[in-house]
């Protein structure tokens, strides 16, 4: 009877001669082939992944009955046009009657000479000086007709001078703004427009009344009135029907009446 442990040694042995040999145990192949499938599954895997990818992405999708459900739409090269005027003329169109309308602006207001008893020069030199301090010229106009009837050389018991009545507690800021001879009518009216413009810019452009009182009283005395609910003066509604007046005329003038 064989001694088991000869037996082992011997069939350990044997299997060090084969290794010497290079030859691997029947186990080692197995692994060997395992690995070969697995690398063969990940390129078949990846192969399909591309495959649906571009079955996806393609340019036609088709349903179950063989419609289209998606298509894309190619992209229009777009082509600059131009348009010349000898297009324009072709079609009916005036190129210069259509440049004109894109380009309008505000006009300007027009000087309307009034029936009043101030020269036409006169007059342009008020309409320029208000119409430059963004202030209605019949406003300016009513107030001179106010104050002195536009008389020039107006002068007042209480120091006030000139086409707007310009009182002397005025003359040293008025200076220092380029505005010295009050019988001068671009001084006068540049000096009065000045002080109108101010007093606007304070109480609004909308507190017509207000701004009035200010000018003729001043500031003080006519916050006070306006505490005691005083908001409008004889003075101030003259003027303001006044302006209405000339306003009036200019619209009959223009043909807008």
């Amino acid at each position: 009877m064989t001694c088991p442990f000869d037996r082992r040694s011997r069939n350990l042995k044997a299997h060090r001669k084969k290794l010497k040999r290079g030859k691997r145990p029947k186990r080692y192949s197995v692994r060997l082939y395992s690995t070969g499938v697995f690398a063969v599954l990940i390129v078949v895997t990846v192969f399909l992944f591309f495959l649906i990818y571009e079955v996806i992405t393609a340019d036609l999708v088709e349903d179950a009955y063989g419609a289209p459900l998606y298509e894309k739409i190619p992209q229009e090269e777009t082509q600059e046009v131009t348009v010349t005027p000898e297009d324009l003329n072709a079609a009916g169109e005036d190129p210069v009657a259509l440049q004109q309308e894109e380009t309008i602006t505000p006009k300007e207001p027009a000087f309307v000479l009034l029936p009043v008893a101030m020269s036409e020069e006169d007059q342009r030199i008020v309409f320029d000086i208000a119409t430059k301090n963004n202030i209605s010229y019949c406003f300016v106009m009513a107030i001179i007709g106010h104050e002195t009837e536009y008389t020039k050389d107006a002068r007042s018991s209480t120091g006030d001078s000139g086409y707007m009545q310009i009182n002397d507690c005025n003359l040293e800021d008025l200076a220092d703004h380029g505005f010295v001879d009050m019988y001068d009518t671009a001084d006068n009216v540049g000096g009065g427009c000045y002080i109108l413009r101010k007093l606007f810019d304070t109480y609004g452009d909308d507190e017509v009344h207000k701004v009035l009182m200010a000018y003729n009283m001043g500031g003080g005395r006519a916050a006070e009135l306006w505490a005691q609910g005083i908001t409008t003066s004889e003075y101030s509604r003259d003027i303001v029907k006044r302006e209405k007046e000339l306003s009036r005329y200019i619209d009959e003038q223009n043909g807008l009446n």
